[in-house]
């Protein structure tokens, strides 16, 4: 698909190893105006302390973030970072490590239904004690997810940006330039899920 560019707008590539397998997490982030290199650096030094803060201590310790990558898309040829400094970073949790597939689903809400108003984020590095059963993460770990991921939202906020929801087709049609909305909540679904990708020697 062609370049579509989003108004203002870092697309956020959060890059981590797990058992050797390289994985990944994307989403956005919307500035007041086009951001530049020191714009990007900022976020990503944001970004870098919320992992330490709340991903972190959830996330097993063969699990690596190794780097954060952020893309101005305001323009196809826009400022990009790659942030590695302080990095890699291993989790905490020491406890059996599940597949690297093995995952659960964060939903990122806007306040406005249909598939262009919503987004999704799969947790990378659970662990056995975190399940409390073969299909369902705890109660506690919900908890945790969701604080983990509106500490993410307002961190973001409280720098002055927002995270947004980028949508680039409408109607199976890409659209000239992407709808972007912010993104005001999460919740976690307990039910276990599956990233297929993420499994050894089938790459991001």
């Amino acid at each position: 698909m062609a370049f579509i560019p989003a108004e203002n707008t870092a697309r956020i590539i959060m890059s981590y190893t797990q058992a050797g397998q390289q994985v990944a997490n994307q989403f956005y982030a919307q500035f007041p105006t086009q951001p530049d290199k020191d714009d990007l650096s900022a976020l990503a030094l944001v970004l870098k302390n919320w992992y330490l803060d709340f991903q972190q201590p959830l996330q097993t310790v063969s699990v690596s973030l190794v780097r954060i990558e952020l893309t101005d898309i305001t323009e196809e040829a826009g400022e990009q970072v790659t942030y590695t400094a302080g990095l890699p970073l291993s989790g905490d949790e020491s406890a059996t490590s599940l597949p690297n597939s093995v995952t659960v689903s964060v939903k990122l809400t806007t306040g406005f239904s249909g598939r262009s108003k919503r987004g999704r984020q799969y947790w990378i590095g659970l662990v056995g004690s975190q399940m409390a059963d073969p299909n369902h993460i705890t109660g506690g770990m919900v908890t945790s997810l969701q604080t983990a991921y509106s500490a993410l939202i307002d961190a973001i906020s409280d720098a002055g940006w927002k995270m947004v929801v980028a949508s680039f087709v409408s109607g199976g049609a890409p659209r000239l330039t992407a709808e972007l909305t912010e993104i005001i909540s999460s919740s976690v679904n307990s039910t276990i899920d599956n990233q297929r990708r993420r499994l050894p020697e089938r790459g991001i």
